[in-house]
């Protein structure tokens, strides 16, 4: 769940909104732009927002996208394991025999999950922020089978 979060900063940390809020002495090249944003600023602007339902749905809580009380799925997916996760889709669900030909780049994503790369982004990452993060993910923690706790180098 953690590298879900990292995997989205780096699709995010082009928002602009961050500058406009959290960082001090930001050009106007960033807050044109958003590059530079960090991924603690990310951190600190998303235990931030005032209504968690206006989060974007792509950091929202699953709990609440996904609706598992109201919605009777058959399969939940992970992305620890997108890769199986996906030939079993397609395979299963959309028939599709040979997904080899597919254009399907899993080891872009595997290398945003591994312990270490997911260890060094949240090492700075101030602690009371990292509880937060595990407040507001507390059901999807849980939900999934998740471990709560950070990976240590």
């Amino acid at each position: 769940m953690l590298a879900f979060l990292y995997f989205w900063y780096c699709v995010w940390k082009f928002y602009i909104i961050i500058f406009q809020r959290h960082k001090k002495n930001a050009t106007q090249e960033q807050l044109e732009t958003g590059n530079g944003a960090t991924f603690p600023e990310f951190i600190a602007w998303l235990i931030n927002i005032d209504n968690i339902l206006a989060m974007d749905p792509h950091w929202l809580p699953i709990h609440l996208v996904a609706k598992p009380c109201v919605i009777p799925y058959n399969f939940i997916g992970k992305f620890e394991t997108l890769h199986g996760d996906m030939e079993h889709v397609l395979k299963e669900g959309f028939r599709i025999r040979n997904i080899s030909s597919l254009p399907l780049n899993f080891n872009a994503m595997e290398k945003h999950t591994n312990t270490t790369v997911i260890a060094q982004y949240y090492g700075n990452v101030p602690k009371h922020h990292v509880d937060k993060l595990k407040d507001i993910y507390k059901i999807d923690f849980e939900m999934f089978g998740y471990s709560n706790e950070l990976p240590v180098l």
